[in-house]
């Protein structure tokens, strides 16, 4: 059911309350249903965004230039699957190495997240070449609020009340008692048996930072807040490709099934492990955009001149074969080192219109985070032009110190990682937060380690395995 009164549901049980409606909160809620298992989502927006909702999550940024952290972010029933790419592909094998749990423990789960975010078919991760894999990613069209808006009025089980901000947590003996939350300018209070955070990476961090402020709940050394990581996505390189010669090397080498350039807008290639450790590089993914030539077009022509440079005599003979050829530009999407630097912090100098401290948000890039494009990248270009399929021109910030721009910022993650004592992480591998007996974070914020995949895919699975773990539970 949508509530608009809180007085509606003051009286109703309801076995788990979670605060957040996007995909993490969802996935958690829906999972439940399944299970005849009552649960409310207490969202602090609207059913849809808007611009005053939108300034509560204002905040500083401190270190590289980053997005605005407002507008990464929504504040409405399904959260940021309103605005997001729709790029799904889970995480790898070997991305769970730090994680307390792995990736069998969640593929159990990718049926129901493939049919949650509309997709069919199977991830293919495929050998390009002796250092390089295809990854097949999915596009998911799904904004998960306009999705079960309708499920939602009607359900038993699926319950929702909007424009209803969570003001504080009540602790006694390490276990929650009930919450408080503001619905217009009214306090209301709120009371299950089980608590989710699911509102995001930075939010949640947030919120415990602020709750544990005002009431010192947790384990002075567990990390809340840290490890923030992002996935550092930059213009690393442009080039051409021989459109002949690229369907020569992709029918010798039995590609076809998952890659044609003149179908496929792009191609996702990511080193292999073997690689990654060989040049003590971070996990990343190239992804190579690409376009027929044509003259009328300006950036193709911004491109030869660059070539010219680099691969002259190349470039004189392509030119004399343009219609067989396309002009590529390159994106580096790369997992973040984890840096303890790296953190979300409340900055009491400026707060919400609810007297809650804004976010101070300290994120820098390292060293290894370029030297890894730049690795990955001088590679790459060697295999183009000792195979003749094309020709690249990498970016000159990749060979020296030169500022060089971050283009993402969307995908949060880290500050609640996972893990397995308070000292390492700050929720446990049923993503119960250490030392609390019934409050549990979901969300990219538990991400011990990124990948290269965005996290969409993962959030829903960790949530769906949430939400399976709180069906068993009935006692605290």
């Amino acid at each position: 059911m949508i509530f608009n009164d809180v007085n509606n549901i003051l009286n109703k049980n309801f076995h788990t309350i979670i605060i957040g409606s996007g995909p993490a909160g969802i996935s958690v809620a829906k999972k439940l249903e399944k299970k005849k298992i009552s649960s409310l989502i207490v969202e602090a927006g609207s059913m849809e965004s808007s611009s005053i909702s939108q300034e509560e999550y204002e905040g500083k940024v401190i270190g590289d230039d980053y997005v605005d952290i407002s507008a990464s972010r929504l504040r409405q029933f399904g959260g940021t699957s309103n605005h997001w790419g729709g790029v799904c592909h889970p995480l790898e094998k070997h991305d769970f190495n730090k994680w307390p749990i792995n990736k069998n423990d969640l593929d159990i789960y990718k049926d129901e997240t493939m049919q949650i975010l509309n997709l069919s078919g199977d991830f293919n991760v495929s050998k390009f070449n002796d250092n390089f894999n295809i990854i097949s990613t999915k596009q998911s069209n799904v904004s998960l609020g306009k999705k079960y808006y309708d499920e939602f009025k009607v359900s038993k089980y699926l319950n929702i009340i909007s424009n209803s901000f969570l003001e504080n947590i009540n602790f006694l003996n390490n276990q929650i008692q009930n919450i408080d939350i503001f619905k217009g300018k009214k306090k209301y209070n709120l009371k299950s048996k089980f608590y989710v955070l699911a509102c995001g990476a930075l939010e949640n961090s947030r919120i415990l930072l602020w709750n544990n402020y005002k009431q010192n709940i947790f384990d002075s050394n567990m990390p809340i807040g840290t490890y923030y990581h992002d996935h550092p996505t930059h213009d690393v390189a442009e080039g051409v490709l021989d459109l002949d010669k690229t369907y020569n090397y992709i029918y010798k080498n039995k590609l076809q099934n998952f890659f044609d350039p003149k179908c496929d807008p792009w191609l996702y290639l990511s080193p292999n492990q073997n690689f990654v450790r060989k040049k003590n590089i971070l996990n990343n993914r190239v992804d190579i955009y690409y376009e027929r030539y044509n003259s009328n077009y300006d950036y193709p022509n911004k491109v030869y001149k660059k070539l010219v440079c680099a691969a002259p005599n190349y470039v004189s003979k392509y030119l004399k074969k343009f219609p067989n050829q396309l002009v590529i530009r390159i994106e580096s999407h790369l997992e973040q080192d984890l840096d303890l630097n790296n953190k979300i912090k409340l900055n009491f100098n400026k707060r919400d219109s609810f007297g809650v401290p804004t976010i101070e948000l300290h994120w820098k890039r390292s060293k290894i985070v370029r030297d890894t494009s730049k690795t990955t990248l001088v590679n790459l270009a060697e295999f183009f032009a000792k195979e003749n399929i094309g020709r690249l021109a990498l970016k000159n910030y990749l060979f020296n110190n030169d500022y060089y721009r971050h283009k993402a910022g969307y995908h949060h993650m880290g500050g609640t990682s996972i893990g397995y004592t308070a000292k390492d992480s700050v929720v446990d591998k049923n993503l119960k937060v250490h030392s609390v007996k019934n409050l549990y974070v979901t969300g990219s914020s538990v991400f011990k380690t990124g990948g290269y995949a965005n996290p969409t895919f993962t959030i829903i699975q960790l949530s769906l395995r949430l939400g399976e773990h709180l069906s068993q539970l009935n006692d605290i």
